[in-house]
C-alpha cells in the first residue's frame, strides 16, 4: 500500500501531524479551547518522534480547523483519488473521504440547547463538504490555468509555497486555514477547489491526437444557492462564478487552450423565494450598483488580459428579466471603457422551436473580438506562442442551462480554431453545433453536459435543462420529460431546501463563526417545519369545518360517507385555489412558508421577509 503525506499522531496533550517525505511536523495544543490554537512546526520532528503512543492516522491533506461552540474541529482529508496525472507538470487529485476529529481532548461542557446547535453546526459541515466535490494537489496549482501557470516565474515556484501562489478565488478552504498560516506552517496548507474535472485522453480528431483536459473552476466568493445568493456584492464578486478552461494536449506536447467565464449579472439585485414559482427581481440602490459593476469589470480586465471582456447576456427581452437586462446594459454603457462589448441575445427568442442553428447570430456578432482575444498556446519545447489576451462572460439569469449552452458553441469554434481546421469554421447553423469529427463530437458533448449537470447540481440542486441538446445536438421527447421533471424539484429544492444548503455553505466557507456568547441563530426566523404544520393544522380545519356544516345541513347517517367525500373534495378545491395563488403570487403565506438562511443572511432577507 502506498503511504500517504501525512500522519496524523494523536496524543493526549498534542496533536503532531508529521510529513511523511521529511519528517517534519506541525504540533497543535490539544490543552487551550480558545482561538488562537498554540500551534508551531517541529522541522526535525523530535517532538513526534519523541513521544510515545498515541494513535495514528494516516491522511492525504489538511482541510482546516473549524471553532464551534465545544472548542475546535480539524477537518481531515483521509482518502483521495488522482483523476488527472500527466507527467510532473499537472495532477488532480479528488477528494473522496473525510473526517472531522475534535481538536481538544476535554471539549468546553455545553448547556442542552448549546449542545444541539452544536449537532447542528456538526450536520451542516458535513452537508458541505460531502455535497461538493474537491480537488487538490500536493506538487501542482490547481487553480490556475495553463496560462497562468506558464506566467509563474522559476524563482517563486521555488520560493513561494503553493497556498501563496494559488488562485484566491478558488482556495475555497482560504478562512480555515488562518491559524496554520500564523505558525507559518506552509507544507501544510493545502487549497482545495471545488470544481469539475474531466479528462478524456487519446481523443482523435481528423489528423489530430490529444487528451482533452476540461476544468470548471468555481469561485468560493459571493458563493451560494439558486435564490439565496444573486448579484454582486460591494466588491464586485458575483454569486455562481465559474471560470471553464478546456485544454487540448497535443500528443507530440504541445498546448492550447480557451478560457471563458460565467457569473451573476454583477449588479446588486435579488429574488427571494416566496413560493411564487417565478420569484421577482428587486434591485438595490444604483449607485452601489454601478460601483459593484466597475470593480467587477477592473477584475475581469486585470485577470484576463488587454482586449477586455465581450459580456454575453442570455436573458429575455420581457418582464423582470428585460428590466435587469436593461439596467446590464446601462452599467455597461456608463462604464464608458473601450475594452468592454455587451451583447444581449434573448435565447428563447432566437432559439425557440428548435432554431438551435440560430445560436451562428451570436457567434458572428462576437467573432471580432473572439479572434482578437485568441487562445493559450505552448509549442513542445515549453516556449509561449500564443496568449489569450481578454474573455468573453457569459450570463443568463441563474447561469446554468442558457450559458452552458452557449459555452459549448463557442467553445467547439475554438477548438477548431486551434486544430486550424479552416473548412470547418464557416459560420452558419450547421457547422456552429457540430464538428466534422463524428467520434470526438460525441465526446466533447458528453463533457460539456456533465459540465452543465455539475454546475446546476451545486447552484440550483438538479442537474441542467436542455442538456439533451448540449449531448446530443438535438431537443428529444425524453429531455423535455426530465427538464419537466428537474424543474419541479427545482422548485421545491429552492423554495425548502436551499436555505439550510446556504448555511452550510456560510459555515464551510468561514463566513459564519458561532459564538457561545450569542443567542442561537436557529431561533430566528422561526422554522419552516412548524410553519407548515401550522399550514396543515389549519387545511384539518377547514376539512373539519366543511364537513361539520355538512353534518348540520344534511344529518342523515346514510349520506355520512358521501358527506366525507363531499368535504374532502371542497377543501381539496380550496387547496389548489391556495397553490395556483401561491405559485403566481407567492404572498404573505409563502413569505411564512419557505425556508430562510440564519447564519449569514442577506440583508435583503429582513426587508422582504418582514414586509
Amino acid at each position: 500500500m502506498t503511504s500517504k503525506p501525512f500522519n496524523l499522531h494523536l496524543f493526549d496533550d498534542r496533536i503532531a501531524i508529521e510529513r511523511t517525505d521529511s519528517g517534519a511536523a506541525l504540533i497543535i495544543s490539544r490543552s487551550v479551547p480558545e482561538a488562537p490554537l498554540e500551534a508551531y512546526v517541529d522541522e526535525r520532528g523530535k517532538v513526534s518522534r519523541e513521544t510515545a503512543g498515541g494513535q495514528l492516522i494516516p491522511m492525504d491533506a489538511l482541510f482546516g480547523i473549524y471553532h464551534l461552540l465545544s472548542g475546535p474541529y480539524m477537518v481531515l482529508v483521509t482518502d483521495s483519488e488522482v483523476t488527472v496525472a500527466l507527467g510532473d507538470e499537472i495532477e488532480f487529485r479528488k477528494v473522496t473521504k473525510v473526517a472531522i476529529l475534535p481538536l481538544i481532548k476535554n471539549n468546553v461542557p455545553l448547556t442542552e440547547e448549546k449542545q444541539a446547535d452544536e449537532d447542528r453546526y456538526l450536520e451542516l459541515l458535513h452537508l458541505a463538504i460531502s455535497s461538493h466535490t474537491f480537488y487538490f494537489s500536493l506538487n501542482h496549482d490547481v487553480t490556475q490555468t495553463l496560462q497562468r501557470l506558464s506566467g509563474v516565474s522559476p524563482e517563486d515556484r521555488v520560493k513561494k509555497p503553493l497556498w501563496q501562489r494559488a488562485d484566491d478565488r478558488f482556495f475555497w478552504n482560504r478562512d480555515v486555514v488562518g491559524e496554520l498560516v500564523a505558525a507559518k506552517a506552509h507544507e501544510w496548507i493545502v487549497p482545495m477547489m471545488n470544481a469539475y474535472v474531466d479528462l478524456r485522453q487519446n481523443c482523435s480528431a481528423g489528423s489530430h491526437r490529444f487528451h482533452l483536459l476540461f476544468v470548471s473552476r468555481r469561485s468560493r466568493h459571493r458563493q451560494g444557492c439558486r435564490f439565496t445568493m444573486r448579484g454582486a456584492d460591494e466588491e464586485g464578486r458575483v454569486a455562481n462564478f465559474v471560470e471553464t478552461e478546456q485544454a487540448l494536449l497535443h500528443e507530440d506536447g504541445r498546448q492550447t487552450a480557451l478560457v471563458q467565464v460565467r457569473g451573476s449579472i454583477p449588479l446588486q439585485w435579488h429574488s427571494p423565494v416566496s413560493l411564487k414559482y417565478t420569484p421577482r427581481v428587486f434591485f438595490g440602490e444604483a449607485p452601489t450598483g454601478l460601483a459593484a459593476a466597475r470593480k467587477h469589470v477592473e477584475e475581469l480586465v486585470e485577470l484576463y488580459g488587454p482586449e477586455g471582456v465581450v459580456f454575453v447576456n442570455l436573458v429575455n427581452m420581457k418582464k423582470d428579466e428585460q428590466a435587469l437586462g436593461i439596467r446590464f446594459k446601462q452599467a455597461i454603457d456608463e462604464l464608458q471603457s473601450k475594452v468592454l462589448r455587451y451583447v444581449w441575445f434573448d435565447f428563447h427568442h432566437e432559439c425557440k422551436k428548435m432554431r438551435y442553428g440560430n445560436l451562428a447570430k451570436l457567434l458572428q456578432e462576437v467573432e471580432t473580438e473572439f479572434q482578437k482575444q485568441s487562445f493559450f498556446a505552448r509549442a513542445a519545447d515549453g516556449s509561449v506562442t500564443h496568449l489569450q489576451k481578454g474573455v468573453i462572460r457569459t450570463n443568463c439569469l441563474d447561469n446554468l442551462d442558457r450559458t452552458n449552452v452557449v459555452q459549448s458553441i463557442i467553445a467547439r469554434r475554438s477548438l477548431l480554431v486551434q486544430l486550424k481546421e479552416k473548412a470547418a469554421l464557416a459560420l452558419d447553423g450547421a457547422h456552429v453545433l457540430e464538428t466534422p469529427f463524428p467520434s470526438f463530437e460525441k465526446v466533447f458533448k458528453d463533457v460539456w453536459g456533465n459540465n452543465a449537470d455539475a454546475m446546476s447540481v451545486l447552484y440550483s440542486g438538479t442537474g441542467a435543462l436542455k442538456t439533451d441538446f448540449t449531448r446530443t445536438g438535438k431537443r428529444t421527447i425524453n429531455g423535455a420529460l426530465q427538464d419537466g421533471v428537474n424543474s419541479v424539484m427545482r422548485y421545491y429544492k429552492n423554495n425548502f431546501i436551499d436555505a439550510t444548503r446556504q448555511d452550510a455553505l456560510d459555515l464551510m466557507l468561514g463566513r459564519f463563526r458561532p459564538d457561545p456568547a450569542l443567542p442561537s441563530p436557529f431561533l430566528y426566523p422561526p422554522a419552516t417545519q412548524g410553519k407548515l404544520s401550522s399550514f396543515m393544522t389549519k387545511v384539518f380545519v377547514i376539512l373539519v369545518a366543511v364537513f361539520s356544516i355538512a353534518m348540520v345541513l344534511k344529518p342523515e347517517e346514510e349520506v355520512l360517507p358521501q358527506l366525507f367525500l363531499g368535504s374532502l373534495l371542497i377543501t381539496f378545491l380550496v387547496l389548489i385555489l391556495m397553490a395556483r395563488h401561491l405559485l403566481t403570487k407567492g404572498g404573505k403565506i409563502g413569505k411564512e412558508l419557505v425556508a430562510k438562511p440564519r447564519l449569514v443572511p442577506e440583508p435583503y432577507i429582513y426587508s422582504f421577509y418582514s414586509a
